[in-house]
C-alpha cells in the first residue's frame, strides 16, 4: 500500500505520499474483498442447512438429548441418577 502511494511517472524515483488516492482504492479493495468473502460463508452455510433439511433436524434432536445426558451426569452428586437420563 505504501509503495503504491509512493508511485510516480516511469523512470522517476518515488516521492513519499504522491498519491494519496491510491490509499483510498486500497482501503475500498480490502472492504469489498472481506464483504464478498463474508457472503460467500454465509451463502454456502444456508445452502448446506437447506440441502440437509430432516438429517438436520435429527442432528438437533440427537444434540438435545446428549445436553441432557451430560447435565444429568454433571450433579453436585458424585452418584449418577440414571432414571433421570431415560
Amino acid at each position: 500500500m505504501f509503495w503504491g502511494m509512493d508511485v510516480t511517472t516511469l523512470d522517476h524515483q518515488p516521492l513519499f505520499n504522491n498519491n494519496i488516492l491510491m490509499s483510498l482504492f486500497f482501503v475500498v479493495f480490502v472492504l469489498i474483498c472481506v464483504f464478498f468473502i463474508l457472503n460467500m460463508v454465509i451463502g454456502v452455510s444456508i445452502m448446506e442447512v437447506r440441502e440437509r433439511g430432516v438429517a438436520g433436524a435429527a442432528f438437533s434432536f440427537y444434540w438435545s438429548l446428549i445436553n441432557q445426558m451430560l447435565q444429568c451426569c454433571s450433579s453436585t452428586n458424585s452418584r449418577i441418577n440414571r432414571d433421570r437420563m431415560l
